[in-house]
């Protein structure tokens, strides 16, 4: 099975950069947007059987119009158009940070074969023999806590894949010092086939079965 990982796109990222293109938005944002854009066609052109993004596409909890736009482009052409399943989960950039509020990544829910885990808890996805464990950006710890303890790998599935956000714990190093952080154990991480984190932006091996995929 041949999964492809990205995490931190960070859309809309750039806006008190001091020039702007053609499109209205800062040469900053157009440059994060196109190294998103050149990610989804390095993905198509690869065709994995999984694609799965691990946190923050966008860079706050309400992104503009426009990003959004650009953003459900990208998303269609990958699984919808291309039909690569592809797994996304909501990170500390762009979880929302009261119930209420719902996620700008929802609006993405009629997309065919597009799993969202953007709520306030634990989501698990079935995709052929594989089982994916997708837990956003909890609103606390003591929720964060509470999911983990449902993150347990299934034995009637040849694969169980673990998606998260946040700081390997233990590891100071992969902290980006931003608020509401959030630990993931490293021995949860050790019971799955792979572990996808997203959230510190350089790519980098955590354990046997567990990255960082970066920023892209």
């Amino acid at each position: 099975m041949k999964i492809c990982h990205i995490a931190d796109t960070h859309l809309g990222a750039g806006e008190n950069h001091p020039k702007r293109g053609e499109s209205g938005l800062t040469l900053r944002q157009e440059d994060i947007i196109n190294s998103f854009i050149e990610a989804v066609n390095k993905i198509i052109e690869e065709k994995p059987d999984i694609c799965i993004h691990a946190g923050d596409i966008f860079h706050v909890v309400r992104p503009t119009n426009k990003i959004i736009a650009i953003a459900g482009e990208q998303l269609h052409r990958l699984a919808e158009v291309h039909k690569i399943p592809t797994v996304i989960i909501s990170g500390n950039h762009d979880a929302p940070k009261q119930p209420h509020i719902g996620a700008a990544l929802n609006i993405f829910d009629h997309i065919d074969n597009l799993y969202i885990s953007a709520g306030i808890g634990l989501e698990t996805f079935t995709i052929g023999d594989t089982k994916l464990f997708a837990l956003p950006h909890c609103l606390t710890t003591e929720i964060q806590k509470k999911e983990l303890t449902q993150c347990v790998p299934d034995a009637n599935y040849k694969h169980n894949v673990l998606i998260m956000h946040g700081v390997a714990a233990g590891m100071p190093e992969f902290s980006m010092a931003d608020l509401g952080e959030q630990e993931l154990p490293l021995k949860l991480m050790e019971q799955f086939d792979y572990t996808a984190l997203g959230h510190f932006h350089n790519y980098c091996k955590v354990a046997e079965k567990s990255y960082y995929a970066g920023s892209t």
